[in-house]
């Protein structure tokens, strides 16, 4: 049927002639009258949490977890879904656009070149949003782009810097460069208020690239790097001395003496180390320079047995702890799938400390789903963990394991409750001997001493 063209013709008024609720109008003023400070306050709560960097961690609180977040902010799909609440929140109204982008500015992960090169453009216009800025994380580099050192120059509050080279990286010149001008970024404006630089990947850092980086940021806490070459006939140059370093992850090219500061310990507030297993097994050296110069103020050690523990050996296990004479907390990071080839490892590593906390951590874990190939691979885990128990309340110095992931846990307190209140002495002194805790240090099992 055919509609005459008067009688489709609709009249739609003006915005402004449209009438505002009046309670919809009383919401409007009362965000209004909300300070900002408590809606930046609120909105943060979105963001991914991880640990301070005003001081070192207490010993019994790493976990693999705790490591990813001194590596960087764990930028999974919550977070990315938090912070396209939080641009959608800053296109509600100016009182709520003002907040949402101070947060929102607080994290930034750039994907791509285009990414940086449209987030410095932004920094040229506005400058302000960089002062919000503390974390700086990329996706694998493909190209080096001098965007990305730009963008360091415009955020002078910058806490931690994440970075990951693409492998390979073809070009070794133009990665010196690039890293030269980097540090110079860094010097120019954060230098003060970075704490935290991580490179991964198929970063090629010479030593004077390294040393130029790491006397870029004093307050420098935690540094992570696979590693730095040297030149061929020449000296290498001598890393500075962080007083505030607590945390050092560092791969192939510490085994000369000669980098590390003439001082001992090299840096006076690392008394936490991380080891690789693997790499300790593949060649000692790589870390007995940096080892024995911490090794009489280190007090935690976390060894990681997830890449070839098999291949670790009791003299291996014995070597280390030659230069590590007064640990008192050791973490190890194993994989639940290898627990039995890494039992006797940890055995070792008990055995020859002194320390009286071992906290294990556990990365692959049984699901809690009740799955019949769940409950197979519970029971004989927590097998495993039972003898291993065992064997370090008796013959060890180690009186506390900490279990750190709520799926072992889980499986403590359900699946085999009945089997834990059978293990301790039925005659006992109620002097407590030994015990298992979770993460947070509740006690799962409390073995007395015997009459």
């Amino acid at each position: 049927m055919h509609i005459p063209r008067k009688a489709r013709q609709i009249s739609v008024s003006s915005p402004s002639s449209v009438p505002v609720p009046a309670a919809q109008e009383q919401t409007v003023r009362a965000i209004a009258r909300i300070p900002d400070e408590i809606w930046v306050m609120s909105f943060k709560y979105l963001l991914p949490q991880e640990p301070p960097f005003s001081k070192p961690l207490d010993p019994l609180d790493w976990s693999s977890s705790t490591l990813t977040a001194m590596n960087g902010p764990n930028l999974n799909r919550h977070s990315v879904n938090a912070m396209r609440t939080l641009y959608s929140i800053s296109l509600t109204s100016k009182s709520l656009h003002g907040p949402a982008m101070e947060v929102l500015y607080t994290i930034v992960f750039l994907r791509t070149e285009a990414d940086a090169t449209r987030l410095l453009r932004t920094l040229l216009a506005k400058p302000d949003l960089g002062q919000h800025t503390r974390h700086l994380v990329t996706a694998p580099l493909i190209s080096l782009s001098p965007s990305y050192t730009e963008i360091v120059r415009y955020t002078p509050f910058l806490s931690s810097l994440s970075l990951r080279a693409q492998h390979p990286v073809k070009f070794h010149a133009t990665q010196r460069r690039w890293l030269s001008c980097l540090a110079t970024a860094i010097k120019a404006s954060c230098a003060q208020s970075l704490y935290k630089i991580w490179l991964l990947g198929s970063w090629f850092l010479l030593g004077t690239e390294l040393c130029n980086i790491m006397n870029s940021a004093p307050q420098l806490r935690s540094l992570i790097t696979e590693g730095f070459l040297f030149e061929d006939g020449k000296v290498a140059p001598r890393l500075p001395s962080l007083e505030h370093l607590s945390f050092l992850r560092i791969g192939f090219g510490s085994s000369r003496s000669d980098i590390w500061p003439a001082n001992t310990p090299a840096f006076p507030a690392l008394t936490h180390l991380y080891i690789d297993i693997a790499q300790w097994v593949h060649e000692h050296t790589r870390y007995a320079a940096l080892v024995a110069r911490q090794g009489p103020i280190t007090t935690a050690v976390t060894l990681n047995f997830c890449e070839s523990a098999k291949r670790a050996t009791e003299s291996d296990i014995a070597a280390l702890w030659n230069f590590l004479p007064n640990v008192t907390h050791i973490h190890c990071i194993i994989k639940c799938s290898s627990l039995e080839i890494c039992s006797m490892q940890l055995r070792y590593a008990a055995t020859f400390s002194n320390a009286a906390h071992l906290t294990l951590d556990c990365v692959d874990p049984p699901g809690i789903e009740a799955a019949s190939h769940n409950k197979t691979q519970a029971l004989v885990a927590i097998m495993r963990i039972l003898l291993l128990v065992r064997f370090l309340s008796s013959s060890t110095s180690v009186r506390t394991l900490r279990l750190t992931h709520p799926n072992l846990v889980h499986w403590l307190q359900s699946v085999v409750a009945k089997a834990l209140q059978t293990i301790g002495n039925q005659s006992s002194t109620g002097l407590e001997r030994f015990r298992v805790e979770g993460p947070t240090g509740e006690a799962l099992l409390i073995i007395l001493e015997s009459c």
